[in-house]
């Protein structure tokens, strides 16, 4: 159960992301390019595929990544058998960045020339 929050609060937050970046740029193409890099740098950065190698400066640039705090809570629910109360601050992030996300992308779809 625990694990299906955690990914409907990372896909709420990823499309997010989406909308802001599609409220920001004017052609298809460039949306799905945009999406692609910040795809990739949220990976990289969010430890998916590779650990981050400890140091001040990448534990400073994975907190970017919205890939950083998902891994965070699956690894602590499924590796470490938490519970919900020890992915707070996880769940928090992401759902801040879902709010924050939806909330500024409406601001700037009526701020955009094209919106309504």
């Amino acid at each position: 159960m625990e694990s299906l929050l955690i990914a409907l609060l990372f896909a709420a937050a990823a499309s997010a992301i989406g909308l802001v970046i599609a409220v920001i740029v004017h052609t298809e193409d460039a949306a799905t390019w945009i999406a692609v890099f910040v795809t990739m740098l949220m990976t990289m950065l969010g430890g998916t595929f590779i650990t981050m190698p400890p140091g001040p400066i990448w534990s400073t640039l994975s907190r970017i990544s919205l890939n950083t705090y998902a891994n965070n809570a699956v690894k602590t629910i499924v590796i470490n058998g938490g519970a919900l109360a020890d992915i707070g601050v996880d769940l928090a992030v992401l759902t801040g960045v879902t709010v924050a996300g939806v909330i500024i992308s409406r601001i700037l779809f009526h701020i955009v020339p094209g919106g309504k």
